[in-house]
């Protein structure tokens, strides 16, 4: 059962603070980016970024430091997100055994995944695998993988 199309982390469990705030210069996203808060605006979190602080409403084609954006701010290490595994720069299946272990988030084309081939850069914690609680609709060789996950309280409150 192949995973037809990816999207960036929605939330399953838990709920985000939605609110306005500034969007830092001349950056773009897509709608589900995680994002981060940096002198008073908020940036999307790159490659092996470890300090998250919520996720944007809405797609950015272009913006100004003197634009408003949504921001679902997370407010703790207990809302559960769904999101999809790589390794490095490729897709790559999730294991039962990639369950309760920090990994690095990987940022390519506006797609954040869960690069289950870093623990060095410490962002998020796969909680459960989606051919677990939908096995209907996923197999353990889907590559991505479709996983629950938290972002770290430590990423969080960098």
């Amino acid at each position: 059962m192949a995973i037809s199309a990816k999207g960036n982390p929605k939330v399953v469990h838990g709920k985000l603070n939605v609110q306005s705030h500034r969007a830092t210069d001349t950056q773009t996203w897509k709608a589900g980016e995680f994002c981060y808060a940096t002198s008073g605006a908020y940036s999307p979190v790159a490659n092996d970024g470890v300090n998250i602080d919520g996720q944007f409403m809405q797609d950015q084609t272009a913006s100004t430091s003197s634009s408003d954006v949504w921001v679902g701010v997370i407010p703790s290490s207990s809302v559960i997100f769904e999101g999809y595994t790589c390794s490095a720069t490729s897709d790559a299946a999730v294991a039962r055994t990639n369950k309760n272990i920090p990994y690095a988030l990987t940022v390519s084309s506006n797609q954040h995944m869960i690069d289950v081939s870093d623990t060095g850069h410490d962002a998020v914690v796969i909680t459960d695998v989606a051919w677990d609680y939908e096995p209907f609709k996923n197999s353990s060789t889907d590559s991505p993988g479709k996983c629950k996950f938290y972002v770290l309280t430590a990423a969080l409150e960098a």
